[in-house]
């Protein structure tokens, strides 16, 4: 099979962007030809490339025409729909709240897949998906990578904070205060400390105990670290062979941090320190969680869904374009004079190797995009107004920020 994947970016070692980089590297050592779309390069882009995988910022540039489009992100998946509108998409989602995980609509689409039970849920109750057309496809880990640690010791004694969400001024205080108030020390790794790991395989068994969320909290479990969920929304449980198979469904994600996030409350969860039943969870997750399974979920899914004849017509495709668009409205025109500088700086002739550049336009539109100043205006406007002006469907928040994804 022809396989194109989208996404957000493909620039820092992220969830989105290492999920497509592994399921591109598996795809194609399957036989499968395989290339990556996104408009925002950087680090994952590079490693594609210099693998030999296709990479552009245009859907029709890939080399051969897609059996199956693998869609992450709305604006990315509808763009790759709207260019091969005979082709069928899957509309993959991983996040429970933001707007860029918002579903794709296109004709075209003919699967949904989640990634845990709340992203099931939002595709089913918030985005009026039909819950017969979501499938749900838990998280794998490659057990080959990260391996089995040793025993952990009866007190732990080092701590690693595992988060791109962590900075010196949130989250990090309150682990760094609690782990100093339980005699650890505490290091950390991730985007926001400016410490990126791109084999945190090489990392973790270094480590007693760990916080993190999400695919890094099952990548500490199963190697053999005690875990407590935890990152800037709250503080979840300590991982326990019990509590694992629902943490899992939920993605070790928001959901399970229920725990208002300070020193107290997270040096009562290292208390709970029982080496005994996070080597239980470690047992059960590597039973269980090997990426494998997960792999041949996706392509099962592939080539399912690859069979699938679509046959819209036009009437539907200009209703669902007209539809799209209409939705970014006016504020797409916020950033005219962004995208117009982004254009002009753009270097002429060979592209081959964009990247240091793409890398501060993606930092230069982020900045701009979560612009602190024009948030807390409009937040002003809304207060003023009794009403929310940013409506919760997802659409009208894209309106402002889409432009730049």
């Amino acid at each position: 099979m022809n396989i194109l994947f989208t996404n957000n970016t493909l620039g820092r070692a992220a969830g989105t962007e290492l999920a497509i980089r592994d399921l591109c590297r598996e795809m194609r050592q399957r036989g499968h030809q395989v290339a990556a779309y996104s408009t925002q390069w950087g680090d994952i882009a590079r490693v594609l490339l210099e693998e030999g995988i296709p990479v552009v910022d245009d859907p029709g540039a890939i080399p051969w025409v897609p059996d199956i489009i693998h869609g992450h992100h709305e604006w990315e998946t509808t763009l790759a729909a709207l260019r091969w509108p005979e082709r069928p998409v899957i509309s993959f989602c991983r996040g429970i709240e933001s707007w860029q995980e918002s579903p794709c609509r296109a004709p075209n689409v003919v699967q949904w897949v989640a990634i845990d039970e709340p992203c099931r849920e939002r595709l089913i109750g918030q985005e009026g998906i039909p819950a017969g057309q979501v499938r749900l496809v838990l998280n794998g880990i490659d057990l080959s990578r990260f391996r089995s640690r040793g025993p952990l010791p009866s007190r732990p004694e080092g701590a690693l904070l595992f988060s791109n969400y962590a900075t010196p001024e949130r989250l990090l205080p309150e682990v760094v205060k609690a782990c100093q108030g339980e005699g650890l020390t505490c290091e950390a790794i991730g985007s926001g400390v400016h410490r990126v790991v791109e084999r945190p395989e090489e990392v973790l068994g270094r480590f007693d105990l760990v916080f993190a969320k999400g695919k890094a909290a099952l990548e500490a479990v199963v190697s053999g670290c005690a875990v407590i969920v935890c990152d800037v929304r709250g503080l979840g449980p300590m991982v326990t062979a019990e509590n694992f198979m629902e943490l899992r469904r939920e993605s070790f994600g928001f959901p399970c941090m229920t725990t208002p996030l300070t020193p107290e409350a997270i040096q009562s969860r290292i208390a709970e320190w029982n080496p005994g039943s996070s080597r239980a969870a470690h047992d059960l997750a590597r039973e269980c969680c090997g990426i494998a399974s997960m792999f041949d979920s996706m392509e099962a899914i592939y080539r399912e869904c690859a069979e699938i004849r679509v046959d819209a017509g036009l009437a539907k495709w200009t209703a669902f374009a007209g539809a799209f668009f209409a939705g970014l409205g006016s504020n797409a025109k916020l950033g005219r004079e962004l995208r117009d500088m982004h254009r002009q700086s753009r270097p002429a002739g060979d592209l081959s190797d964009p990247f240091e550049l793409s890398k501060e336009h993606s930092r230069v539109r982020d900045a701009f995009r979560k612009g602190q100043s024009a948030r807390a205006e409009l937040k002003t406007v809304q207060k003023k107004s009794g009403r929310a002006l940013l409506p919760g469907d997802g659409r009208q928040r894209r309106g402002f920020m889409g432009l730049f994804s």
